[in-house]
């Protein structure tokens, strides 16, 4: 037994050992690796060829394609996204007809959605051109709009009979009904010429345009003074049900005019029945109020009238209307012979509006120019206040309700969106020069630049196979060459390359994490800008609501106008900072945006070509010292080297075949570079002859806009003069009527006292006599 126990434990010890031996399992050859590798390459350059190397896609089947993005974009209601869509579609020659035909709709809609009338008329007249188009019956009604909208109203009726003759002689309702609305516009006519031929257009008006013709017709028979004819219209109008919301603001319209027709007639009981058919949540409801208020003191009923002009004060404090309901509250108040609080509602609209008059008259005293004043009108409402705002909030107000403001602010509103658009387009234009300029065209073209980033990953891969095969052919020789200091130090300053050349992708997998990677950095930063954006947004609806309560309640801060007008420079100074803060978060996202469109797929840059250069340049030194050590190989070990060398033949083709095809990728993508360089360059012409005529536009408009402003502040400041006025005549009304009544008393008094003492004198008289 104790023989066979060493015999045991050596058998044990030998299974244990085969058992290892069995569990790991050689390491592979260096040379099956390469071929393996080079293989996947191989594989990976011909479905580069095959899947990039073919010709451009045909202007037909790009076009058709942005087509039916444009297309699909218009389905869904984006009408900027459709437009711009549809327009490079259109710009190609080779789209289809019928596409052609449905393009130019879909984008003559999408511009008339964005109120760019004159664009979308334009569109129009193409399609009017061609009368066998399916959609020019469906043009010429929306080119009656568009003319209507552009105030070219005697170009209407022609276009009517187009309409006509394409619905078959029968026009649709909408037809006749801006046919109708463009003769009651109509100042070239004569004004009864112009009543008679808009009243009898919009007789012929069907539904569901009946509705807004009676209004129409009701305005005219009272621009005619037939007042009984315009109260029928108006009944009609407003016992109308309306079918949509545009209909039912033209009915609110109704009630309204027919409150102050049957006012006018004195028909009391109609008129406020008119007047209280309009809804609180309406915006005419003040007004309606008001002017309900009038009716009851036509009839006496001062309680109500009272009533109404204390909701109007309240309600619309920051209208125009709520000084004249105040002040028909003061005058109410005097009538009923309250006096002390007749006196303290007309003291309420002195001290209220004086200091606005005030103020306004300084302003003007000191020759401001209107239209830069003007221009507090137009960007009060925006948010903050500007810098240099002079104007009190109030007058900005009262100015901005005035219809030729508002008027003047849609005319100055469209040239700053122009301006904007111009803006947009020239940055538009920067952007895609950007694009053009990076990669050396690649940028532009996402299918180009993802063929070659994946040259770019064959030459990487590539490059660390000659690596690996220099590091494999070091095996074979002796030691002594292993460890010499000329190879160890050729083989880290390789391999301080390689790891650089470790982080530049080989597959299409680490090309797409590559991206991803950068793409979730600027998008973590664009997160960041909009929070800042978001913030600044905050702060100016907080000085917009700080100005906001300013003007409703500034009258109750007492009379300290010094301290009102620091408050007021110190919300402008904020104001400033704000608008700063805007311009440096937009400068920011703008970045942004540029750093996002360059980020691609492709490798990237002059820096991962540096390194693969480099790390290929190492490689070579390897293989000078190599070659040297060759000539004392013999047997396998020669072979053996013999087949690493045709390996290293097959990873240059790769390369060879990998740098050919980055070629033929950049020329392709050099050619629509160029291509759409030219188209580029045509662009930036045309931007800049539209910028000059937009230059000249504008310089007319702030002529127009000028005088509108003088027009407006003039009214304004008489409006508040026209107050103050009546307030203080009120008090000193107030004050005549207590001492008429105190004299009418005293009168009464002496009076009286003359009747009794006369009485007094007849009772005694008798009994003087018999005392005498």
């Amino acid at each position: 037994m104790k023989l066979r126990a060493p015999r045991l434990v050596a058998a044990v010890a030998l299974a244990a050992a085969a058992g290892v031996a069995r569990a790991a399992p050689p390491p592979p050859d260096a040379l099956v690796e390469a071929e393996r590798e080079i293989a996947l390459l191989t594989e990976r350059l011909a479905h580069l060829e095959s899947e990039y190397g073919g010709s451009e896609e045909p202007a037909a089947t790009r076009a058709a394609r942005t087509f039916r993005e444009g297309e699909a974009r218009f389905l869904l209601g984006d009408w900027l996204g459709a437009s711009v869509a549809l327009r490079v579609a259109l710009d190609v020659p080779e789209l289809p007809a019928a596409e052609r035909a449905s393009g130019r709709w879909y984008l003559a809609e999408s511009l008339f959605r964005q109120r760019r009338f004159a664009a979308a008329l334009e569109e129009l007249e193409a399609l009017l051109a061609a009368p066998a188009d399916e959609h020019a019956a469906e043009a010429s009604v929306r080119a009656m709009a568009c003319l209507v909208e552009l105030g070219r109203h005697r170009e209407v009726p022609a276009m009517l009979e187009r309409a006509r003759a394409l619905h078959g002689g029968r026009p649709p309702p909408e037809a006749l009904y801006l046919a109708a609305k463009a003769t009651y516009r109509r100042a070239d006519l004569p004004a009864a010429e112009r009543r008679a031929a808009a009243l009898a257009a919009f007789e012929a008006v069907p539904p569901p345009f009946d509705l807004a013709a009676a209004y129409f017709r009701g305005a005219l028979h009272v621009q005619a003074g037939a007042l009984e004819r315009a109260a029928v219209e108006l009944e009609r109008c407003a016992a109308a049900e309306p079918a949509d919301a545009r209909q039912r603001e033209i009915r609110e319209l109704c009630w309204l005019a027919q409150g102050r027709v049957e006012g006018e007639l004195g028909h009391v009981a109609r008129a406020l029945d008119g007047y209280a058919r309009v809804p609180r949540e309406s915006p005419r409801f003040d007004e309606a109020l008001y002017e309900s208020a009038w009716t009851y003191v036509k009839a006496r009923r001062y309680d109500l009238a009272l009533r109404s002009a204390g909701l109007v004060a309240d309600a619309a404090s920051g209208s125009p209307l709520a000084p004249r309901a105040t002040l028909l509250q003061a005058h109410l108040a005097l009538k009923t012979g309250r006096h002390g609080e007749a006196v303290e509602t007309y003291e309420r609209v002195v001290n209220a509006y004086a200091p606005v008059r005030d103020e306004l008259d300084a302003i003007l005293a000191l020759h401001e120019d209107p239209l830069r004043v003007f221009d507090e009108v137009v960007h009060r409402g925006e948010g903050v206040s500007r810098p240099g705002n002079v104007l009190p909030p109030l007058v900005v107000a009262w100015a901005a309700t005035q219809r030729p403001v508002e008027e003047a602010l849609e005319l100055v509103g469209a040239v700053e969106a122009a301006r904007a658009d111009l803006a947009g387009a020239r940055a538009a234009a920067d952007r895609v020069d950007a694009v053009l300029s990076r990669a050396w065209g690649l940028g532009a073209f996402p299918g180009l630049e993802e063929g070659h980033a994946r040259a770019e990953a064959v030459e990487n891969g590539a490059a660390r196979l000659e690596g690996a095969l220099s590091a494999a052919e070091a095996r074979l020789h002796a030691p002594a060459f292993a460890t010499g200091a000329a190879w160890l130090a050729a083989t880290a300053e390789r391999s301080a390359v390689e790891a650089r050349l470790a982080e530049l992708p080989r597959t299409p997998e680490e090309i797409e994490a590559r991206v991803a990677g950068r793409r979730a950095r600027a998008a973590a930063l664009e997160k960041q800008a909009f929070a800042l954006s978001y913030g600044v947004r905050a702060c100016a609806a907080e000085l917009q609501g700080m100005q906001a309560w300013l003007a409703r309640h500034g009258a109750e801060l007492g009379a300290d106008r010094d301290a009102r007008r620091e408050l007021d420079a110190e919300l402008r100074a904020q104001g400033e900072v704000v608008l700063e803060y805007e311009r440096a978060v937009a400068a920011l996202r703008g970045e942004l945006s540029r750093v996002l469109d360059a980020i691609g797929r492709g490798s990237g840059s002059s820096a991962d070509d540096a390194v693969r250069d480099e790390y290929r340049r190492k490689v070579a030194t390897e293989l000078e010292l190599l070659a040297a050590a060759r000539v004392g190989l013999e047997g396998p070990a020669s072979a053996r080297a013999d087949a690493i060398e045709a390996l290293r033949g097959r990873v240059a083709a790769l390369q060879q075949g990998a740098d050919q095809a980055k070629r033929r990728l950049l020329a392709q993508a050099r050619t629509r570079a160029d291509a759409l360089r030219a188209q580029l360059a045509a662009e930036r012409a045309h931007l800049a002859e539209e910028a000059d005529a937009l230059d000249s536009a504008e310089r007319d408009v702030q002529e127009v806009v000028r005088a509108i402003a003088t027009s407006a502040l003039v009214a304004v400041r008489g409006e508040l003069h026209r107050l103050v006025l009546k307030a203080d005549v009120g008090i000193i009304d107030v004050a005549w009527t207590r001492k008429r009544e105190r004299v009418d008393r005293i009168q009464a008094l002496s009076a009286q006292e003359a009747r009794d003492l006369g009485q007094l004198e007849d009772r005694f008289s008798g009994v003087l006599k018999e005392v005498e």
